[in-house]
């Protein structure tokens, strides 16, 4: 029998910013996915998400990020498959 890997992630908060913070939620991405309706799987397909380091102050906090942090921009696929499994997921 093949093992079944389910994917876990684990949040541990020693510390929050003076404006607040701690509210990280969590949600299924493989269900995200598969509930997409199948033209809009394709049209995400090739997408690419861009996380803006600056956006949780300004957008959440409305205050500016602490002075001298940089503000990272991370890129990935939009679409992206397991690994193991090759299951997609957002």
């Amino acid at each position: 029998m093949t093992p079944i890997h389910h994917p876990a992630s684990l949040l541990y908060v020693r510390e929050t910013s003076d404006a607040g913070g701690g509210d990280t939620p969590f949600a299924e991405m493989y269900l995200a996915y598969e509930m997409r309706a199948p033209v809009l799987q394709g049209f995400l397909e090739d997408r690419i998400a861009v996380h803006d380091g600056a956006m949780p102050y300004v957008g959440a906090y409305g205050v500016a990020p602490p002075p001298g942090e940089d503000d990272p921009r991370p890129e990935h696929a939009l679409i992206t498959r397991h690994p193991i499994t090759d299951r997609r997921l957002l």
